[in-house]
């Protein structure tokens, strides 16, 4: 039950001690991904071994490190950390698969995230955001308090249905259970949405990747949009700034391909947001075949993880980690920045397909909302603490105070 616990002292890899059959788990579950992995770096420094139960997992924080991990060794570290057979239809999703399989997968899938299907998108995206903008008006006429995550949820429930499967659902209009009530569509996709670029895909791998964007899609930029809205309503200047941007650069017109792009002061916050709260709190890799980092002798085997949120927290990468400071990712700030000290979507050949349609997802939404609606704190808002514990940075709700323009 501990013969894999001397791993990392052979290996001259400092970190906590592992008891029995539990490895180090039960600090996770007292403290949290993130607040543990920010205490073993302060600890035990940018390099360190934990154990899942009796597995090995090399954290690993350092940026010289990292360059090996994403890109100069990234044949050694390829895949990520699957248990075969316990994930039902999304066996044969992108996020699950591995070696040559995931590189052919990947080959075919990259083509559906272009600019120019980016660009059709932008209509499905912008009737999305009209719903939202409508069914918020709708509710603050009654009750100026809003579960935002809800709300930003069924926008991204939205766009997904529509960009992905060609399905026009209006989840906002539908709020009790929309997973259930539009579940039953996803079998049903259409030949003529975009889906169809991954006809030369196995039914298996259509169907685990149509689950995949399905759901990792929605809870991420929900989560993201929710936890972007919360800083920016405390802060009514960078909220103000916000408003001005979007009033002077695009006036009256809706979002697009070419005038999103002209939204700096945007651009900033949704990066300082995904700073603070990246969508993951760790990325992990798998050692496929025995290799070095740096001057450590790693096992083929190893589960290799980076730990994300720790990183964009670090105070030795950031100062004041904890506030939001746009300014952070201006041109003459960014120079001073490593390369990899901002990995919200990962790194490297294995980074995250969906980030570009994710970005946009994001901004678009957020024009649409800060054009019509002010946001402040009500007695319902909670410190975003109540996030899950299950690796994604995912608040439970997200209530706000909204109010017309």
């Amino acid at each position: 039950m501990t013969w894999n616990f001397r791993t990392f002292k052979r290996m001259g890899i400092p970190g906590p001690t592992p008891i029995p059959i539990m490895g180090n788990f039960i600090t996770l579950e007292k403290m949290g991904i993130r607040k543990a992995d920010m205490m073993w770096i302060e600890k035990y420094g940018r390099i360190y071994g934990t154990f899942d139960g009796r597995q090995p997992n090399l954290l690993v924080a350092d940026q010289e490190l990292l360059k090996e991990l994403f890109v100069k060794k990234f044949h050694f570290f390829p895949d990520r950390q699957v248990i075969n057979g316990v994930n039902g239809d999304m066996e044969e999703a992108i996020l699950n698969l591995k070696g040559e399989h995931w590189k052919n997968v990947r080959s075919l899938m990259t083509p559906t995230f272009t600019s120019g299907k980016l660009k059709k998108m932008f209509p499905l995206i912008n009737k999305a955001g009209n719903a939202l903008m409508e069914e918020m008006s709708q509710r603050i006429k009654s009750d100026s308090q809003l579960d935002m995550k809800r709300y930003f949820g069924g926008f991204t429930m939205d766009v997904i249905a529509s960009t992905a499967f060609g399905i026009d659902v209006s989840s906002n209009k539908n709020p009790d259970d929309p997973f259930v009530k539009n579940a039953a569509e996803l079998v049903n996709i259409s030949l003529s949405s975009p889906i169809i670029l991954m006809m030369r895909l196995t039914f298996k791998e259509i169907l685990g990747n149509c689950m995949i964007f399905f759901f990792a899609g929605y809870e991420t930029t929900a989560s993201s949009l929710s936890l972007m809205t919360y800083e920016v309503a405390r802060r009514p200047e960078i909220q103000e700034r916000l408003y001005q941007e979007v009033e002077d650069v695009l006036g009256d017109e809706e979002p697009d391909f070419d005038n999103i792009g002209k939204l700096t002061y945007l651009d900033l916050c949704v990066n300082e947001a995904l700073r603070m709260y990246p969508p993951v709190l760790r990325l992990d890799r798998v050692c496929v075949e025995d290799a070095e980092l740096g001057s450590y002798k790693v096992p083929r085997g190893t589960f290799v993880s980076v730990p994300v949120y720790a990183i964009h927290h670090d105070p030795s990468l950031w100062e004041n980690p904890e506030e939001f400071i746009p300014e952070r990712f201006l041109p003459e700030n960014k120079k001073g920045h490593a390369q990899f000290q901002f990995i919200p979507f990962g790194s490297g050949p294995r980074n995250c397909i969906g980030m570009r349609l994710g970005l946009l997802e994001i901004k678009m939404a957020f024009v649409h909302v800060i054009r019509k609606f002010k946001f402040s704190h009500s007695e319902k808002t909670k410190i975003p603490d109540n996030i899950d514990s299950s690796g994604l940075m995912s608040p439970k709700e997200m209530w706000l105070n909204v109010q017309h323009r």
